[in-house]
């Protein structure tokens, strides 16, 4: 029996009985170019359905194309695509859940490269940073829109589909006319609340006009972070978005969802870090409204079981932790907690090119290539890993799962390589629940792990394995200054591994993200003097999220930390370092420590050596390339596949 009773309660929204308080929400794919409904959306969703959850709801579904494209979703604006929609449907419900389908207009955050010359729309002709151009609806236009979201309600009921989702929420256009940062009119669709959700209420009322039985459930943000510090403008509030789920009970929703949204160091709030961060917003809208309200916002098993206990809530939605693990649900329900794969709040999915990506879970989108359970191997082979990292680790847990004798080598005396430290900055906690969790796994698959060994190439090839994963990591770049060994100078991940014991005046050399976690880590202690260089003109260009950019960036600044881009070093000594700044000009920075985050390269001695040698060899992570843990879990697990 579940020790989490409210989670497995059924519970209805309108007529619709679900089986659990469990919903997957809408979450982005870009996984079709022409609207259609593709296989790997069909795989995708049914293992979620199949993994316990109570209702699966789909991306957002366009339904203005091109106007309101958002990203290559799936479109829901035409009979031809009823076909595949029908399809996604039964095949959700054929796996155990219901199924809902969101729909959607982009609105003013439709990217003008998607619009085919078009340019983006949106209730007020206005420029945000980061956002094309857009021109505001005319009266006739709304209307049209209006009459196009009840349309793909209305395809939606016709593919089979349970309920439908007006997406309402984050930065799209019906978002927009609720926020008076996007929304400028001064007519009816303006100013007070009332008028600015009255295309919304319209939505909702034509739907239940054409489908009086079919459930509506309207997702929209409880309120909008950083609107002021990044528009120069007040964004939504928790007062407005209380009074926007009133009308819409009185509109006839059947259930309210409850999401956020943030601009600038806010950027991350449609993804927090912090379980039940936004459970707040939900808890207030309940008080004032009788249908059923969706929460959202990492929601763990402990804070999902409670915030339906304390009646915050009626449902709880999980997003991210379903791209971690599809067979949350089940597993939180057959009590396996330490089976569940963790989100570690990387926010590689909201990353750039958007594809919902996820570390931990390299079978995430590929469901079909990677069936689930883990398929045995043809032929049982002796597997050796070189390297308990996270690349490592992940190599190693396939490989005995498909039945292979795998024995994983580490130098060190324990397992985890950079995972050992990679927790240590702010933001990155939640990273902290992955090596405990990686080891429990190596241990369950079988996995003969030897510690503090070398695998020199002679060992190697004198056990003759039938194939090698080399996993060995990266070594740190040395860079050429003159007097930089005889300096007090400390690699940044060996800062890491220590104490973190500085003196106050830092520099650190090297501004992509380590470097600048590091500057993180040392401007929370008081009195720091932190000083950050590059070679290059701007800082974390590798970082393919831009709202952790701009979070990390922004929150330097304000703590003081000194950037200096576009430098040339010359010399350090034991009091500092002499460079050329971006002005031409020499400059002695004084420092009592210089801290070294210029890159890792690959060492590629141990491939070279045993090249010929071996049947199969692997070479994963940053002893392929020096890169992040995703390219590393990833890498693993497809060699583990491929042997």
């Amino acid at each position: 029996m579940s020790l989490y009773i409210k989670l497995f309660e059924p519970g209805k929204i309108g007529q619709l009985e679900i089986k659990n308080r469990i919903i997957m929400p809408a979450m982005g794919n870009h996984w079709t170019t022409d609207g259609f409904v593709t296989q790997r959306h069909l795989d995708y969703y049914a293992e979620r359905a199949k993994g316990g959850v109570g209702l699966v709801t789909t991306e957002g579904c366009s339904v203005q194309y091109p106007a309101g494209k958002g990203w290559q979703q799936m479109s829901a604006d035409d009979d031809k695509f009823l076909p595949g929609l029908s399809k996604l449907a039964a095949i959700i419900k054929q796996n155990g859940a219901r199924a809902a389908i969101q729909i959607h207009h982009a609105g003013a955050a439709s990217p003008a490269r998607y619009l085919g010359g078009l340019t983006p729309v949106g209730p007020s002709a206005v420029h945000r940073p980061n956002y094309d151009q857009s021109s505001a609806l005319s009266l006739t236009e709304i209307d049209q829109i209006r009459d196009c979201f009840i349309a793909a309600a209305v395809r939606g009921w016709k593919a089979g589909f349970d309920a439908v989702e007006i997406h309402g929420a984050h930065h799209y256009l019906l978002a927009q006319f609720h926020s008076p940062a996007w929304n400028l009119r001064s007519d009816d669709y303006g100013v007070s609340i009332i008028n600015r959700a009255r295309l919304t209420m319209g939505i909702i009322k034509g739907i239940k006009n054409r489908l009086p039985e079919f459930p509506v459930i309207c997702r929209f943000n409880g309120c909008e972070y950083g609107a002021e510090e990044y528009f120069k403008t007040p964004g939504l509030t928790l007062q407005d978005a209380i009074e926007i789920a009133k009308m819409a009970e009185v509109s006839g929703a059947d259930a309210v969802h409850i999401s956020a949204f943030g601009w600038g160091k806010e950027g991350l709030k449609l993804a927090p870090a912090h379980p039940g961060e936004l459970v707040p917003l939900a808890e207030a809208v309940k008080k004032v409204v009788l249908i059923p309200v969706i929460t959202v916002g990492r929601i763990t098993p402990d804070v999902g079981e409670q915030v339906l206990r304390d009646g915050k809530a009626d449902f709880v939605s999980v997003g991210r932790g379903l791209l971690a693990d599809p067979y949350f649900a089940r597993k939180v329900q057959e009590n396996k907690l330490e089976e569940i794969t963790p989100c570690i709040s990387c926010w590689e999915c909201l990353g750039q090119p958007r594809n919902n990506i996820c570390t931990v879970n390299a079978r995430n989108g590929f469901e079909g290539v990677y069936p689930y359970p883990i398929t045995r191997a043809a032929k049982t082979k002796k597997v050796f890993v070189i390297g308990g990292g996270p690349g490592g680790m992940e190599a190693a847990r396939v490989a005995a799962q498909r039945g292979h004798d795998v024995i994983l080598f580490e130098k060190n005396s324990l397992l985890g390589g950079k995972l050992l430290v990679a927790d240590k900055p702010v933001e990155k906690k939640n990273l902290g629940f992955l090596l405990p969790f990686m080891v429990r796994q190596l241990e369950k698959a079988g996995v003969k792990v030897i510690l503090s060994t070398t695998a020199t190439p002679d060992s190697i090839i004198k056990a003759k394995p039938d194939a090698v994963v080399i996993a060995i990591g990266a070594r740190s770049v040395i860079l050429d200054i003159k007097g930089l060994n005889a300096s007090n100078s400390i690699d940044a991940i060996d800062l890491l591994a220590g104490e973190m014991h500085v003196g106050e005046k830092v520099l650190i050399i090297g501004g992509e993200l380590v470097g600048c976690e590091v500057a993180d880590l040392l401007s929370e202690q008081p009195g720091k003097d932190i000083t950050l260089l590059r070679r290059g003109k701007e800082f974390m260009t590798e970082t393919r999220v831009g709202g952790v950019r701009y979070a990390l960036l922004n929150r330097l600044h304000e703590r003081g930390v000194k950037f200096y881009p576009g430098v040339t070093y010359k010399y350090a000594t034991e009091k500092g370092l002499s460079i050329i700044n971006k002005d031409g000009k020499e400059q002695f920075l004084s420092a009592d420590i210089i801290i070294l985050a210029a890159g890792s390269e690959s060492d590629k001695t141990l491939v070279a050596e045993l090249k010929g040698k071996i049947p199969e060899i692997f070479v994963i992570g940053d002893a392929r390339e020096p890169r992040q843990i995703l390219p590393a879990i990833h890498e693993g697990f497809q060699a583990a596949y491929a042997l």
